[in-house]
């Protein structure tokens, strides 16, 4: 086992200093960059998963999983597969890579981040709101999905940055959580063969069984390889504990996008206060009372 694979990733800080602090970070002004590609839905080209868990792989019982319409929400975790062929992949590393510029830092869950990406680019804007795009991913996921309403949280650009002095640094790794989103797909944007470590990983059993403290050789703790960009996992963010593991050298790029399911509102995961720490109190509460009247 290497050193850095040896390390007890923390499962993220919840304290009252912690969610003070986070008001302090840095807000990016709002601008579309410029000259971005323009979204095309033949860049959509689906690949079957590799891997598929349901809810009930990992411990859930049946009165746990939400239905509707004789649809069960039971898909917990798809990996790896990609959505984009590799000219809308080309196209979407062109994007994100404008986008890096205005990553600020955060004292929240990864060390670097930009939240609200669709108020900066049209390309991915027009993306998560595509009939076909959308209505592939709901096939794939089991229930009917639509970007998610709450815009800061729908589409984030996430960057971590080695620390090679100090492997447990907050800009290098990601610590264990939960999303307050249920329906999260991850796409690596960085070339693997350009950073070293920073792999996600995850812990296959049900969330009320995770531990205060997760020792590295916890045979629960699973690792996810994605080997170049563009592939993509997906995961149930809010039943499911995932983190990241210290990054040794480079920097790894990933996009997270957020759906939400209508018919199943009420059984959104998000709470006020997991959003708040990161967008702010005020843009929060605007965001949050729109939501509920539109969907509750």
């Amino acid at each position: 086992m290497s050193n850095f694979e040896a390390i007890e990733i923390p499962k993220i800080d919840k304290s009252w200093r912690a969610f003070v602090q986070s008001f302090r970070q840095p807000k990016p002004v709002i601008q579309k960059i410029e000259k971005e590609p323009i979204w095309k839905s033949r860049y959509i080209s689906l690949t079957k998963p590799e891997e598929i868990l349901t809810l009930v792989d990992v411990g859930y019982k049946a009165e746990e999983i939400n239905q509707y319409a004789g649809k069960k929400d039971d898909t917990l975790y798809l990996s790896k597969f990609r959505f984009l062929n590799e000219e809308g992949i080309e196209k979407l590393l062109a994007v994100t890579n404008q986008l890096e510029k205005l990553v600020v830092p955060s004292s929240y869950i990864v060390g670097h981040w930009l939240r609200g990406v669709e108020k900066y680019s049209q390309f991915i804007c027009d993306m998560m709101r595509d009939r076909k795009f959308l209505k592939e991913l709901s096939q794939m996921v089991g229930v009917s999905l639509i970007s998610h309403p709450i815009q800061d949280a729908a589409v984030v650009l996430n960057k971590l940055i080695a620390s090679p002095k100090k492997l447990d640094n907050k800009d290098n790794l990601a610590a264990w959580h939960l999303d307050g989103m249920n329906y999260v797909f991850i796409i690596l944007l960085s070339e693997p063969r350009m950073f070293e470590g920073g792999e996600l990983i995850y812990y296959r059993k049900h969330k009320n069984l995770f531990p205060n403290r997760v020792s590295s050789s916890d045979r629960a703790i699973h690792t996810i390889n994605l080997e170049k960009p563009g592939d993509t996992i997906f995961m149930r963010g809010s039943h499911l504990y995932h983190a990241v593991r210290p990054l040794i050298s480079g920097e790894r790029k990933t996009l997270i996008l957020s759906f939400f399911c209508p018919p199943l509102a009420e059984f959104d995961s998000n709470t006020f206060w997991h959003l708040a720490p990161a967008d702010g109190l005020i843009p929060t509460l605007e965001n949050w009372i729109k939501f509920k009247w539109s969907f509750h």
